[in-house]
């Protein structure tokens, strides 16, 4: 992926009002596509916990995700989940979170994805998911 593809890329994901206001952003680690999502209060979900809200982190997975899907089938815009299964496997700490994710098949009308999101201080994966995406036309 060149600079003008990843350019057009982000600045379809960083269009979205939501992503906007969550801060998530993507970058590029050794040529992969990596989300990026920077604490912030507004991010909180329950303060008793603390934790970051699981809104949230299925975002961050979602996001991270339909960005590979657009690189992969060369999209313009954001492709629409057909399906979603979310794993929460631990609480996320109020720090810095990251995403990467692999497209496991992809067919003319479907991207099948798998994603994953961590916090690197604590070396544990926070979430997973699996998501199946539209990439074409439904006849």
């Amino acid at each position: 992926m060149n600079e003008a593809d990843f350019a057009a890329l982000r600045g379809a994901i960083l269009a979205l009002p939501y992503v906007r206001m969550l801060g998530f952003d993507i970058t590029r680690e050794d040529g992969d596509l990596r989300g990026q999502l920077p604490f912030a209060e507004r991010l909180i979900g329950n303060p008793l916990v603390p934790a970051l809200h699981g809104g949230v982190v299925a975002a961050l997975l979602h996001f991270t995700a339909a960005a590979q899907v657009m690189r992969e089938a060369r999209m313009a815009r954001l492709p629409r989940v057909f399906t979603c299964t979310i794993e929460y496997l631990a609480s996320p700490d109020l720090r810095d979170s990251y995403a990467s994710a692999s497209i496991v098949t992809r067919t003319r009308r479907f991207a099948n994805v798998r994603v994953s999101a961590w916090q690197p201080h604590s070396g544990k994966t926070i979430a997973a998911a699996t998501m199946q995406f539209l990439t074409g036309q439904m006849d």
